[in-house]
């Protein structure tokens, strides 16, 4: 896990490299071992790049350059497959090697198609003076984000947009379209100046013309996979993703987590607990999958003053403001694990996305959950909007385009979205898939980068392996739930196997890291919520809830703190701080 910023230029002026320094100096967080800025030996581009060590320690910073072409690349995040691509593509090996040096290799062997060869997370930029363009490309999931800035002149590009920001001007805006999911899609961000190279494209930029042609490398939808065999493409996935130094793992008490920590055995479990509220505590669970498997358990206990002494900080690492209630769950979890002197921490994302994990999503097949569904009160609010919308008599894509609705679809972009996807998709169960893919997970991938790395920690997600995803995308709807285990069938029948306790695989509760910081907005940290919101809260949906499960009021208190940092006339971004001017 590292950082990566950089301009290159069309023109033949003066360049300004001490902006590049400054950018990556704005995201010095992501690179505790280094920084360097280097300047291509043809003068058209400057490259940054901050650097955590955790595969080879002790190497030297990138960028990196081929001095027989005058290639230059620079790189964050890990190839798990970089020792088979150096035989592949005959890249000798020692302690200075790193899969960057490889990443190299390929692209002078195979330029922009070394890409679909990956197996990993990673963003990165090459520049090659052979042909005046620029590659920028971001992993299938979207693991390590990359924004950019392209205009007639220069291609900027970093991995933070408080980093983008020393090279570019940008400047915050909230697009109408942004409350439908209170968050952005496709390449757009909540700023002016910057756009987010989407999740499986690179982009190729001509320093010879301006222009630049994003290109889709890879889908989940357009890969053709059988789906057999599960479980092997699991065992592979964690066998390429398991650090080979001490880790901790993430135990939310949940089913992925706990097959995970039952097949990598990590060095030791992370969990949060709240004391009282028996919905979101989920210590009794974690303390069940710790003790069966002999690991040691910590447990955070976050309060309603962490987050208020927390949320600023959160916000400014987040670059945007994200409504999502784990937030300080997470935070709080990376920053226990950053104490322990850890460097990696695994986490369980995607199997809700890929193999049916949500309720909304049993709510989409199967119909509102009964008004007594044991520990599934905290989602009232979606049964009681699928009744109120009488939604059992409109399409399959019309009734989950209103599940995941959470404010007003302005310019009908969200609804589009969602019928296209279904139109296109061979069934239920994938455009169910493809959708999350687009819209509820995105933002997901940029809070895990952007909280983890805040800590200079490297987050890893074994089941987002594209050839395991591949394989669960691929499955029936009949292989995906069953009657007996319910959704995420086949999950549960690998966790059985490894010998997660069977209270664990059979609870249907999805919880996840959730907190109790919507129902403190409304209580104890009521009056500090008022001096970010000014007493408003942001208008949704009417009739999506309401109460101690409702995020609306978290949003509003994230939105007034983001306003704040980054309009605030006395105030300038600089590194992690705010310097008045």
């Amino acid at each position: 896990m590292c950082g990566v910023v950089g301009s290159a230029y069309v023109d033949d002026g003066p360049r300004d490299i001490a902006a590049v320094v400054d950018a990556a100096d704005r995201q010095g967080h992501r690179g505790p071992d280094g920084r360097a800025v280097r300047e291509s030996a043809d003068g058209r581009a400057v490259f940054g790049m901050n650097l955590l060590a955790v595969v080879s320690t002790g190497v030297e910073c990138g960028p990196y350059t081929d001095h027989a072409s005058g290639v230059m690349l620079t790189f964050n995040g890990e190839v798990y497959n970089y020792r088979e691509l150096a035989a592949r593509w005959s890249v000798p090996l020692d302690r200075a090697t790193t899969d960057a040096h490889v990443i190299l290799r390929g692209y002078l062997l195979h330029g922009a198609d070394f890409l679909t060869q990956l197996v990993g997370m990673f963003a990165l930029a090459v520049h090659d003076p052979r042909t005046s363009q620029v590659l920028l490309a971001r992993d299938r999931f979207g693991e390590k984000p990359l924004y950019y800035q392209a205009n007639r002149d220069a291609l900027h590009f970093a991995s933070e947009i408080k980093a983008l920001a020393a090279l570019a001007p940008v400047s915050p805006r909230v697009p109408d379209s942004f409350w439908a999911l209170e968050t952005t899609t496709g390449s757009a961000t909540l700023f002016d100046g910057a756009e987010l190279l989407e999740p499986g494209t690179f982009l190729v930029f001509d320093l010879r013309t301006g222009s630049g042609r994003v290109t889709r490398y890879w889908a989940p939808e357009s890969v053709e996979h059988d789906g057999a065999d599960v479980r092997a493409a699991l065992d592979t996935a964690l066998e390429r993703t398991r650090p080979s130094e001490p880790f901790a793992l993430m135990l939310s008490g949940g089913l992925d987590s706990a097959v995970l920590a039952a097949t990598m055995r990590p060095d030791v479990l992370v969990t949060v607990g709240y004391p009282g509220e028996d919905r979101l505590d989920e210590t009794a669970d974690a303390r069940l999958v710790a003790d069966s498997l002999g690991i040691p358990l910590v447990t955070v206990l976050p309060t309603a003053a962490d987050f208020a002494a927390r949320a600023e900080e959160i916000v400014r690492a987040l670059d945007h403001p994200v409504g999502n209630a784990s937030l300080l769950s997470e935070f709080m979890l990376y920053e226990r694990v950053a104490e322990m002197g850890l460097r990696v921490v695994v986490g369980g994302t995607g199997p809700d996305e890929l193999l049916l994990g949500y309720v909304r999503h049993a709510i989409l097949l199967d119909g509102p959950l009964g008004d007594g569904a044991a520990g599934l009160e905290s989602y009232a609010p979606l049964r009681d909007k699928f009744k109120r919308h009488s939604m059992s008599r409109r399409s399959a894509a019309e009734r989950y385009y209103r599940l995941i609705l959470r404010g007003p679809d302005v310019d009908g972009s969200v609804r589009r979205l969602v019928h296209g996807v279904f139109a296109g998709a061979p069934d239920v169960a994938r455009a169910l898939s493809i959708t999350d893919l687009l819209t509820a997970f995105p933002p997901l991938m940029l809070t895990s980068d952007k909280l983890s790395s805040h800590f200079g920690l490297e987050r890893r997600s074994p089941y987002l392996d594209h050839e395991f995803a591949e394989c669960c995308y691929a499955l029936p709807l009949t292989r995906k739930r069953t009657p007996l285990l319910g959704l995420k069938a086949v999950l549960r029948e690998v966790a059985a196997d490894v010998g997660v306790p069977r209270s664990i695989w059979e609870a249907v509760d999805k919880r996840g890291f959730a907190s109790p910081v919507p129902f403190w907005l409304d209580n104890e940290l009521a009056a500090w919520s008022r001096t970010w919101t000014g007493g408003r809260n942001q208008q949704h949906d009417a009739g999506t809830g309401g109460g101690r499960y409702d995020r609306a009021r978290m949003m509003a208190v994230l939105m007034g703190i983001w306003r704040h940092q980054w309009t605030s006339p006395t105030d300038v971004v600089k590194g992690e701080q705010y310097v008045a001017v």
